[in-house]
Parts: structure tokens; sequence; C-alpha cells
């Protein structure tokens, strides 16, 4: 098994980003992230069936499973699904490890999954942060404020950090409803001093989950007449959904820092940070092993293809309960690597959940969707359309009788009697169809048409729901 010191030693190399003459080169560099990847993914699947009961009846029932020896290996084990995790959560618990925190998914996601984790994955992940950085991304200084929406819970016995964590559950809907005064608590504690290290501080990092609750509390909190750029934040990170150009300017006006982004999923640890060079691609981190898989045929894709997300934990990072090829229910796009960046991990675009994307393969004549961040990128700088939390629309795709298709989308908009319905449709047709060479070439020949059906706000009945089981 692999230890923190040889994690160390080798991330040292796999991490590097010096760019003197005598650094390793980034072909250097992607060679040994693949080889990092296949030692770390042979110790994922021999720990599981040692000691995961379903890993260990999985080896049983199959004695052929190999111990992936090259990546390619990997696609010859079965997918892991939500659904099968809740049938039997207890059976891909480990044996070897004394689970010491659990983490929850949020109700976003459909029925809540408790994910268990143990103190040497923490180490293992501590490890590697000090080899890539020096440093875990939040300082020994720092206060981070994590907010949340109310279905999230998060639960852990973990004491031992220099960094406070605060948490605040903030309800954005119904605000007629609430009982106390959301804003009015995070200024406090955004503002307010707290211990730390025998010093007093304030928070420095605020982490927001799902990202568009960034609207709504930065909004609402300078409508209060709240500065701030007087705060000590250096940093708001946001992870679980799209970033959209509107938020990121709306950060850097009202708060004068960067947003950081991220894209993770509570069932696998580790995440994928967004690109410094190219916003909305992802590179996923030494902790995880993705793959973007044709829905229809189970093959890799290609580069710029779009495809089934699966996540493998990578041990000794996600030991308590180890993830093999989980279905993570959304669609990504294969992008280069290494990347322009200097990052080497497999690099991706987020299309969008699965059950929300439109599958134009079949008429593409390769793997490819239509997903929730092309129509929430291509709308972004329409102001007449509303955005929060998200655009409100429905699509589908229907044949026609001539053998062809068209997408129909029905999309919520200000007021319909302030625009020229048919003038908005052309435009978010033909920004549709622009999105890809491929897409303007079957909508030249006929084969592929774009409807559009403007509704007032309020107006628009099943459209698309964040209640969606991952």
């Amino acid at each position: 098994m692999i230890d923190n010191e040889y994690l160390e030693s080798l991330a040292a190399f796999v991490c590097s980003d010096d760019t003197s003459p005598s650094a390793v080169s980034i072909e250097e560099r992607y060679t040994l992230r693949r080889a990092w990847d296949t030692v770390c993914l042979h110790s994922t699947v021999k720990h599981a069936i040692n000691s995961v009961p379903h890993y260990r009846a999985l080896a049983q029932e199959s004695p052929d499973i190999p111990l992936l020896n090259k990546l390619s290996d990997l696609s010859t084990l079965p997918v892991l699904t939500k659904g099968s995790i809740q049938q039997c959560p207890r059976s891909f618990i480990s044996s070897e490890v004394a689970t010491t925190s659990i983490r929850c998914t949020s109700g976003t996601t459909g029925r809540r999954l408790a994910i268990y984790g143990c103190a040497e994955e923490e180490a293992a992940r501590d490890a590697l942060a000090r080899a890539k950085w020096g440093r875990a991304f939040t300082q020994d200084k720092d206060i981070v404020l994590r907010i949340i929406p109310p279905m999230r819970r998060l639960l852990s016995d973990r004491t031992q950090t220099s960094v406070i964590q605060l948490t605040a559950i903030y309800s954005y809907d119904f605000p007629h409803y609430q009982r106390f005064d959301f804003e009015d608590f995070l200024a406090q504690c955004i503002f307010d001093e707290y211990p730390l290290r025998g010093t007093l501080g304030k928070v420095t990092v605020i982490h927001i989950t799902p990202p568009f609750l960034v609207f709504p509390i930065t909004s609402r909190l300078s409508a209060r007449g709240v500065d701030l750029r007087r705060s000590h934040v250096r940093a708001i990170c946001v992870s679980g959904g799209y970033i959209s150009h509107r938020a990121r300017n709306l950060v850097m006006e009202s708060w004068g820092v960067p947003l950081v982004s991220s894209y993770s999923c509570t069932e696998v640890l580790g995440g994928a940070r967004e690109c410094s060079a190219t916003p909305g691609i992802y590179h996923f981190d030494e902790t995880i092993l993705a793959e973007v898989v044709n829905a229809r045929s189970g093959q890799p894709c290609r580069l710029s293809e779009r495809g089934l997300l699966y996540l493998t934990s990578l041990y000794p990072f996600q030991q308590a309960m180890p993830m093999i090829r989980y279905d993570t229910g959304d669609i990504a796009e294969l992008a280069e690597s290494p990347c322009v960046c200097g990052e080497v991990g497999t690099s991706v675009k987020i299309v969008g959940r699965r059950v929300h994307c439109i599958d134009l393969s079949h008429i593409l004549g390769k793997a490819w969707f239509l997903g929730t961040t092309d129509l929430e990128t291509i709308v972004g700088d329409m102001p007449f359309v509303p955005f929060l939390p998200y655009p409100r629309f429905r699509w589908t795709l229907s044949g026609r009788d001539d053998g062809g298709s068209d997408i129909r989308i029905d999309i919520e908009v200000q007021s319909r009697s302030a625009l020229d319905p048919s003038a908005f449709a052309s435009e978010l047709a033909r920004r549709i169809v622009s999105l890809s060479a491929d897409l303007r070439d079957v909508h030249g020949e006929g084969r592929l048409g774009v409807c559009v059906t403007p509704y007032d706000k309020g107006d628009l009945e099943s459209h698309f729901q964040l209640l969606r089981d991952r």
C-alpha cells in the first residue's frame, strides 16, 4: 500500500509547476501523472476487494476482475450508481479503518446518501497538500465561512485543525416566510472577530454551495448598505453548479476578490478546480480518476465529445468508502490534457445533469449532448431572462415527418410584452446552433431545427427542477 512519505516524494514531481530550466517538463509530468494514476488505482482496487464487502463479493462472482495493471483495464469493472449504494450502504464501508466523520449529499440530488470518512484518508490528503503547495488552500490563520442551503448537513469529529470553519444555513426562497434575518446573521458572521491561535481574526474565505446563492447574498447585503470590500475576505469559493459571467462580475465588483470555482460531489472526495486560463474547464486533482464515457457504446469519449462522467476515488485519499466508476449523473465534455495552463490531470467541461440534457449523438454522428450550461451561457447576457436561481425552461427533441428533428425550447422571460418574441426566438436559436460546427452543419442541411417559445415569468409549468436524483 502507499504510505504518506511515498505520496510526498512522488507528488513533488507530479504536482510541480516549477518553470525553471532544470524543472520537469510538462510532458514528463503528464507521463508521471499517468503512472501516479495507475499506482493509486491498483491500490484502490486491492484495498476495496480486501476490505469492502461489496467489492469482495464482486471479486468472488467474477474471479477474472483484474487488479488493473493499466488504466485501460478500468472499463472492465461495472459502473456504480447511487441507487446500488442506497440499497445496502453498509456493504460499501471498509473494515480496515475506523470511521471518524460523515458527510451527506444534499436534498437537491434526491434522497440523502451518507458517506463515511476516516483519519487515515485525511492524513493522506494533508500529505498531498504539503507536497503540492507546502500547505492546504486554506492557510493557518484562515477562518472559513461555509454557506449552505437548509437541506445539507455535515457531521465530523475532526478538531485537529488550525482553520476555523463556520457553517451558516441560508434560505433563498419564500422570503416572506423567513423566521429570522438571514442577511443580518451573515453580516455578523463575516465581520465578527474569532479567537484563532492566540489572536483574533475575521472570515477570510467564504465557500458557497450552490453557486447561485452568490446573487441573493451579495445583492441583499449590498442593498442594506454593507460595504463588502471592507471585509477581510480574500476569496469566494463556489461548488455544486454552473458559474456565469454575471456571477464572476458581481463578485469582483461587490467584494473586490476573485471567485474560485470547483467541480466536486459529496460521494467522491477531491474534485476539479476551474482552469485559470480557460474558465469553464475543470482539471481533476490527484485524488480522483475521471472518465468521460460514450452514453451509447460505453467506450471512452474522444476529445471534444460529450458523455457520462464516472469518478473513481484513489487510494489512500478515500479509504472508508472507496468508490470505483461512480456514475455522477452528469454529462461532461472531454477537454485537452495537458492544458495550456500546465495542468496534467483529466480536463472536462461540465455540460449538465443527464436528465436535463438532450442527446444529439444520433444526429451529429458523435457523442454529444446539449446541456443546461450551454443554455445558461447563451442567455447569460440577456437581462430580460430571469436568472435566479437559474433560467426556468424546458426543452425536448422531437422528430419531423421529413426525417429531421426539432429542439423545442420553452423559456421564461421577464415580460413578453417588453420584447419582440419572434426576434428573441430567432436570436436564441442562432446562438444554439452556433455552439459547434457540427450543429451549424446539420442545421444548415435542414436536419435539425430550433423552435423557441417565450413565456412570461411564472407562467411556465413543469420546468426543470433542482430536485433530481444524482
